[in-house]
């Protein structure tokens, strides 16, 4: 890996494309400070996302359940505004018997309560679309 941190030009075109400044600077450096070659290595190795419990407790206080914000938050990146967005456009599913079916699958989702990690390319299909748009045309002016 290079020892020298990317230039704020070099970042910049990374991050106009959504990327996170750590995961850009790690691209960069992999990739020896190649812009095109960082966006192939970001693209190739997601970032990984934690979960900000904080955040799954603000969207529970304003009554979504836990597994909805946990979902939400995991699809938006951590996003509280963009979670909020999420779970008022895709409200929880509800069974028979009331419970909410996020509630009652989220031991068998492979997440459950303890959900702590996610790769990026679970982001919305608009914002994968949007992500390899710009990547095209980022590729088009080289």
């Amino acid at each position: 890996m290079a020892s020298r941190l990317p230039s704020q030009q070099e970042l910049q075109q990374l991050l106009n494309l959504g990327i996170s400044r750590a995961h850009a600077t790690k691209g960069l450096q992999t990739q020896n400070f190649s812009v095109s070659q960082a966006i192939d290595w970001c693209l190739k190795n997601p970032e990984s996302i934690d979960v900000s419990d904080n955040l799954v407790q603000s969207l529970r206080a304003i009554g979504f359940s836990e597994a909805h914000a946990r979902h939400a938050l995991l699809l938006n990146g951590n996003s509280l505004e963009r979670a909020i967005d999420w779970c008022q456009t895709n409200p929880e599913q509800k069974s028979s018997d009331g419970d909410a079916e996020g509630k009652k699958g989220a031991a068998n989702d492979g997440h459950g309560d303890n959900a702590a990690r996610v790769t990026s390319s679970s982001s919305s299909p608009f914002s994968r679309f949007v992500f390899s748009l710009l990547f095209s045309l980022f590729h088009l002016r080289d």
